[in-house]
C-alpha cells in the first residue's frame, strides 16, 4: 500500500473523489496523528473547535446538559471524521462537547489549514461535501493572510 495511504483522512476523501498526487501530498503534511485517552475533551461549550479530526481507533460522542443530565446527539467511531462543525466552518463558540468515549488515535488537521486549502484547491473543497457544509458557511481568508501561512 502507498504511504500516503496510510491515512485514514486520504482514505476517506479518495472514497468520495480521486485526489491529485500533489492533493494527497499537501493534505498529508498538514495531518498530525493523536491519542488520547478515554474521557478527555476534543472541544467544550464555549471554544472554538480549532481542529478537523479523522478517528483511526477508537470512539467520539457529541453531548451537550439539559437538567444536570447528558444528552446525548451523536457518537462516531473508526474511520469517520469528527468536527463540531459549525464552530469549525464559522469559527464561532461551540454549543456542544466532543469527548473521547474510549482511548482513540486521530489525525488532526488544524482550521488554518484547512481553510488555505478550501480557497485554492477543488479537492479539498471535498470537506465540504464531506461535513455536508454549505458553500457559503465556510468563511473566506484574505488572500495576503493566505499566502503568509502557506
Amino acid at each position: 500500500m502507498n504511504s500516503l495511504n496510510q491515512y485514514t483522512t486520504v482514505r476517506i476523501f479518495k472514497t468520495i473523489h480521486p485526489l491529485s498526487d500533489k492533493s494527497t501530498l499537501g493534505l498529508t503534511s498538514k495531518i498530525n496523528v493523536e491519542h488520547y485517552k478515554k474521557g478527555a475533551v476534543l472541544t467544550d461549550i464555549g471554544e472554538v473547535a480549532s481542529s478537523l479530526y479523522f478517528i483511526r481507533k477508537g470512539m467520539v460522542k457529541s453531548y451537550n446538559r439539559y437538567n444536570n443530565k447528558e444528552v446525548v446527539a451523536w457518537v462516531t467511531y473508526d474511520q469517520e471524521p469528527v468536527v463540531a462543525a459549525s464552530s469549525f466552518f464559522k469559527q464561532t463558540p461551540s454549543h456542544e462537547i466532543l469527548e473521547y468515549v474510549e482511548d482513540t488515535i486521530v489525525e488532526r488537521i488544524d482550521y488554518k489549514a484547512i481553510a488555505i486549502k478550501m480557497v485554492y484547491s477543488i479537492d479539498t473543497n471535498l470537506l465540504r461535501i464531506l461535513l455536508h457544509v454549505p458553500l457559503n458557511s465556510s468563511p473566506l481568508i484574505p488572500i495576503r493572510m493566505a499566502f503568509q501561512i502557506i
